[in-house]
């Protein structure tokens, strides 16, 4: 509880233990709890969908990691389309796994073209026709 707003952390959040349930925690430990059931969240929807999107896009990331970032959804660091790097925010588990999906092409399809030109957007266009929808669910 933190003033007029309450918590409830799922038993099975990372760093959750069985006493955790019965007392009260600070809000910087709730946030710190919450956080890490995102984190191991996001990953869990993340890893289960690399293959089906790689495979989607034709595209492959080398390394996928999950952060806490607050001005994007994701990242791409691809340098000369080798060895790409994507980082996906760990808020993305608060969202329906389409605007994950959404976010993984998008981020895949930036190892094509690492502007935002309109060739990127007939990338994203082509291996994901209904991004316009799944980009909204982003905008709730």
């Amino acid at each position: 509880m933190d003033g007029d707003t309450a918590v409830m952390v799922p038993k099975q959040a990372a760093g959750a233990s069985a006493d955790t349930a019965r007392r009260t925690l600070s809000s910087e430990e709730g946030q710190a709890i919450l956080k890490e059931w995102y984190r191991a969240e996001t990953k869990a929807r993340l890893e289960e969908r690399i293959p089906a999107m790689e495979s989607l896009t034709g595209k492959h990331a080398e390394k996928w990691t999950v952060k806490d970032t607050r001005s994007q959804w994701g990242s791409c660091t691809a340098p000369r389309g080798q060895h790409a790097r994507i980082s996906i925010c760990l808020w993305l588990a608060a969202f329906p796994v389409e605007a994950l999906e959404y976010v993984m092409v998008h981020e895949l399809c930036h190892i094509y073209e690492m502007s935002h030109s309109p060739k990127f957007w007939m990338y994203v266009e082509r291996f994901m026709p209904d991004y316009i929808v799944r980009r909204r669910l982003l905008k709730r």
